[in-house]
């Protein structure tokens, strides 16, 4: 069956009636004057004034078509099977149901755009596996993406049809839409967002063990508004429930350290949450309480090794080695390598594990650059005194600082004598300083490098938190992080499984309809196989037309 893309263009076939017209205004009869004088003259044919030449009756018909060829390619015909073509045509909804639709209002706002834009035969579609309260059609399609709902609208969308896109439109929904929707279709966006509301939310907690059967959970916390918040944040774990005042900086974040006992039993997950505020998803965050084996760690030195190992034993399976053992180590499961003291050569150690180095000179340095691990050089060791005492003055990992705070024994540590270091590639950032500027910690990637022995360093108790921070990998040992499913803590293959709602659903940033717009319109429309296209023969028709015109002319 034959069909139009633009079938208002099919008016325009009137306009062949022009060449019609003015042949038959050109075609008349000339007037016979008869004059005294020139009586005896004989009679002869006089020429023809108007057009009525076969050739100019050809002329008109070839004028006529070529301008019903030109009108049919501006509609755009294509033949399409009979029952495609009888089939009833859709309108199509795309309501967007992703989690940052669940407040603010917008849930309310979506189903009354949708009984307001709802019409008989309409197809509505649910982007993101949920369907809006309140609101009953008997077509329902679901996709868990707003990019595949967008496909599933172009195969059902026809030409003149209407899209209408309910949504929030935050950027990061639609910031991986590809372009699939036909040119000739409407769109239509319904906005149930708007640019003023604020929200904060808990985007992470981290769950180390601690000495005395205790356990250190950190919560970070986001503002993701203009302004400065301030917030009570709660944590739920083992049967205690703690809380803390913070304040969160505009378009910024922050680390609340707690300190539980760490109470043996049932319990596998614990609850951080946020005062709630108009996006209730992101102010709960489950988390696990790991009970399981420890992470495995190597400790690589001289005598401090073993002093070191001794520190660690809450916190890591430890092995101690010498350093000639290093090259024949696999390094399989270690998911932290401790290092102390010089000549060690570190270029077996996998890029992908957590490094750390204290206490050693240039001869390390150097092993260290050349393996690409960490840029710098050491200078002169600088010894304390009686009278000018070396100590830890400032730290520039703002994670860090607000783990520790100014009033951490971090701070009260005597260095006996620490290497003058200095960075030599802008990736090699200084952690700490000391009291004059100098720098006492540097970390480039993976890779850590003191610029003091320990020593006494492990008896503070900031010494096993600082080591966490710096080697522990992003995902804590045995545990599995996702943002796909019902939230919550589950078991899974032995090992425990994080569920939170997607942080990327917190953010507040939204994109414009002329953006949008241009990010999913195609030029080419979506079309059946079976679709048979006249524009390449029709084309063919009009040139041929247009030659045989020119060859007229030149007769």
């Amino acid at each position: 069956m034959l069909q139009f893309e633009y079938p208002i263009f099919l008016w325009g076939l009137l306009s062949v009636l022009a060449p019609l017209i003015l042949h038959f205004l050109n075609w008349r009869k000339p007037d016979v004057l008869v004059f005294p004088s020139i009586r005896f003259l004989e009679r002869t044919q006089l020429p023809q004034e108007g057009r009525r030449h076969p050739r100019d009756i050809i002329v008109m018909l070839l004028r006529m078509l070529l301008l019903a060829l030109f009108m049919l390619m501006l509609a755009r015909p294509r033949i399409v099977p009979r029952n495609e073509a009888l089939a009833q045509k859709h309108n199509v909804c795309i309501v967007d149901c992703s989690a940052s639709m669940s407040g603010w209002g917008h849930h309310d706002k979506a189903a009354s755009f949708l009984k307001e834009r709802m019409l008989a035969g309409d197809e509505i579609i649910y982007s993101a596996d949920t369907v809006l309260s309140g609101v009953e059609h008997p077509v329902t399609t679901k996709q868990g993406r707003h990019s595949d709902a967008l496909l599933a609208a172009a195969e059902k969308l026809t030409p003149g049809s209407t899209l209408t896109i309910i949504s929030d439109f935050r950027r990061n929904d639609w910031e991986v839409a590809s372009k699939c929707i036909p040119e000739n279709v409407l769109l239509d966006f319904k906005d149930c967002g708007n640019d003023t509301f604020s929200n904060a939310g808990i985007v992470a907690v981290r769950c180390n063990p601690l000495a005395n059967a205790r356990i250190r959970i950190v919560v970070t916390a986001v503002n993701y508004g203009d302004k400065a918040e301030k917030r009570n944040v709660t944590v739920n774990a083992h049967g205690q429930v703690q809380s803390a005042m913070v304040d969160l900086p505009a378009n910024g974040q922050r680390r609340v350290p707690f300190v539980f006992n760490a109470a043996k039993g049932n319990d596998i997950f614990g609850i951080a949450s946020l005062e709630q505020d108009d996006y209730a998803l992101d102010d709960k965050h489950y988390f696990a309480l790991y009970n399981g084996e420890l992470p495995k760690a190597l400790v690589i030195g001289d005598k401090e090794a073993s002093y070191i190992a001794h520190a660690m034993k809450d916190a890591y399976q430890v092995n101690v080695m010498e350093p000639i053992e290093v090259m024949a180590e696999d390094f399989d499961g270690v998911q932290a390598v401790f290092v102390s003291g010089d000549y060690v050569d570190l270029s077996q150690v996998p890029k992908d594990i957590p490094l750390l180095v204290s206490g050693a000179g240039n001869p390390t340095l150097r092993k260290l650059r050349e393996c690409g691990r960490l840029y710098a050089t050491a200078g002169p060791r600088i010894a304390s005194t009686a009278a000018h005492s070396l100590g830890i003055g400032r730290i520039n990992d703002e994670g860090l600082r607000e783990l520790f705070g100014n009033e951490a024994d971090l701070f009260l540590y005597r260095i006996p004598q620490h290497l003058s270091l200095k960075p030599l590639a802008a990736s090699t950032v200084v952690i700490l300083e000391s009291l004059e500027g100098e720098p006492l910690l540097l970390k480039d990637g993976n890779c850590s490098f003191f610029a003091f022995p320990f020593g006494d360093f492990v008896l503070c108790s900031s010494f096993l938190p600082l080591l966490r921070e710096l080697t522990l990998p992003p995902k804590d040992f045995g545990i599995v992080r996702t943002d796909v499913g019902e939230p919550g803590v589950f078991q899974k293959n032995g090992k425990l499984l994080e569920v939170n709602v997607p942080v990327a659903e917190s953010r507040l940033e939204r994109i414009d309809a002329q953006e949008l717009a241009a990010k999913i319109t195609t030029v080419a429309a979506i079309t059946n196989k079976e679709h048979f296209n006249l524009m390449p023969f029709l084309g063919a028709m009009l040139a041929l037309c247009a030659l045989a015109l020119l060859a007229l002319r030149r007769l």
